[in-house]
């Protein structure tokens, strides 16, 4: 059972690939598309099943994921099961997010700012309570932010 579920867009992969790499120590904890997804299996019915068990619903938030018809869909089905969303955006700001996500008012941070990154640090107790696995995933996400940022081409 996935403890966290990552939504992104294809076009994202640049973002998410190291993300992935980084979260790889942790195997079927973490549940990223199409890695996730069995040979034979079906794809929305993996993606589903792996929403509805996940603790928490991380939306790496660009144009791209925005306007995919696929992570709308995934953002609504989290929101119907109460799913915690943390939307950390790239590229975008938070009147861009999707309004559905807007209008559940969950905070979102920019991962492209350093103070946003820093209140994100500074927040992961409150999103994760005392649990290591959950301060291990955020921190990563944060230091992989950094890290994109400093060595993209």
């Amino acid at each position: 059972m996935p403890k966290l579920f990552i939504s992104h867009a294809t076009a994202d992969r640049a973002i998410v690939n190291p993300l992935r790499i980084a979260l790889g120590h942790f195997g079927d904890q973490v549940f990223i598309a199409p890695e996730g997804i069995a040979p034979g299996e079906s794809g929305w019915r993996t993606i589903l099943t792996a929403i509805s068990e996940s603790e928490l619903f991380i939306l790496v938030a660009t144009p791209a994921a925005c306007a995919s018809e696929s992570v709308k869909r995934e953002i609504n089905e989290a929101l119907r099961l109460g799913k915690r969303i943390v939307p950390l955006r790239w590229g975008m700001a938070h009147n861009q997010l999707p309004l559905s996500v807007q209008t559940a008012d969950y905070q979102s941070f920019d991962l492209q700012s350093a103070n946003e990154r820093a209140r994100l640090f500074d927040h992961v107790g409150l999103l994760t309570g005392k649990s290591r696995f959950w301060k291990g995933v955020l921190a990563a996400v944060v230091v992989i932010a950094i890290l994109y940022l400093l060595f993209r081409e």
